[in-house]
């Protein structure tokens, strides 16, 4: 909140992690946007969580080689198949009313009971990146990766982010647009035009997005 920080960068490179404190952060980041130029490169990887809060930036700009994706929430289950080195198998038993507790990945009732909560994840997980991306949730479901992840320009042509450059370039664009005036001045105007391509939903046509585009790259100037 200081007023001497006039923007922030977030430098991303990472696989993700686990979702403990990934969507408080990811709203922080989104809070920031509307009160500082608040901007994302990614250097290497920005895949899983990482892309959580990377999306929440209002432009994504990244290395020609950058790695984005991984949309989804995976859990490892483990399960007791044989005796342990003691010889000794560890039998767990539930209360009767909470037979979810310990659920059964081999089985479909128990498989099931894990996909429920994990697809409760995800749309939180999907609705925050398509609210940071400015795109339905359809489109993030459907061109996003499906789960799977993009590299460089293929990410930018799917709208994960927005410009393949340089870090310096960047961060020079952000410095000019922090200390240009007239930059500052027009940028609630980008803001509600942006927004109104945003509410077009579910059809925007290819000069839209162009218009999306720009108006991105002046809508984190403040």
């Amino acid at each position: 909140d200081s007023k001497d920080v006039r923007g922030v960068m977030l430098l991303i490179d990472s696989p993700g992690g686990a979702v403990s404190g990934i969507a408080a952060f990811a709203q922080q980041v989104a809070a920031s946007t509307r009160r500082k130029a608040t901007t994302a490169y990614v250097l290497g990887s920005c895949c899983s969580a990482a892309y959580w809060i990377g999306s929440a930036a209002t432009r994504i700009s990244i290395d020609r080689t950058a790695v984005l994706g991984s949309i989804g929430v995976v859990a490892a289950v483990p399960k007791q198949v044989g005796p342990g080195q003691d010889g000794m198998v560890e039998i767990e038993i539930v209360s009767s009313n909470a037979p979810n507790k310990r659920p059964d990945p081999q089985s479909d009732d128990g498989s099931s009971e894990i996909r429920r909560s994990l697809d409760a994840l995800e749309r939180v997980f999907v609705g925050d990146v398509s609210r940071g991306r400015g795109v339905p949730t359809s489109k993030v479901v459907n061109d996003f990766g499906k789960g799977g992840i993009l590299i460089g320009a293929d990410a930018v042509n799917a709208g994960m982010a927005d410009a393949v450059e340089t870090q310096a370039a960047a961060r020079s664009l952000m410095k000019v647009s922090i200390l240009s005036p007239n930059n500052r001045r027009a940028s609630d105007g980008n803001q509600h035009r942006l927004a109104a391509l945003r509410r077009g939903g579910m059809h925007k046509t290819e000069s839209n997005q162009a218009r999306m585009n720009r108006l991105r790259v002046a809508g984190f100037k403040r």
